[in-house]
């Protein structure tokens, strides 16, 4: 269990392990209560769902939703953001892959 003031380390830990896709350690973080929803310090405040989505990442982003990451898009992401997190959900519901992609630009 996550201490309180041991969250914002825990929610950047999980930023950054969603960022480089590091599966196993983002499930262990969300095991052990890190911020689903944690609003990166990037100049975007981006969410580990928006940059796991990015990247291409489709079991992370799979895992972070089973935890309960909002779908909502805040204001401070870019339309890339927001096209690679639709593009996923709708393969999600059709239950098509698409692997990883690598072709979105980071904002």
């Amino acid at each position: 269990m996550i201490e309180p003031d041991e969250m914002e380390d825990a929610g950047r830990r999980l930023y950054s392990a969603c960022k480089q896709g590091d599966t196993k350690q983002v499930r262990e973080l969300l095991m052990s209560r890190a911020p689903v929803d944690f609003i990166s310090t990037t100049e975007y405040g981006q969410t580990p769902l928006i940059v796991a989505s990015q990247n291409g990442y489709q079991e992370i982003v799979s895992i972070l939703l089973d935890f309960g990451a909002s779908k909502d898009i805040h204001s401070r992401v870019c339309a890339i953001s927001w096209l690679a997190l639709s593009l996923f959900l709708l393969l999600r519901s059709s239950r098509l892959s698409l692997g990883r992609v690598t072709e979105l630009a980071v904002c």
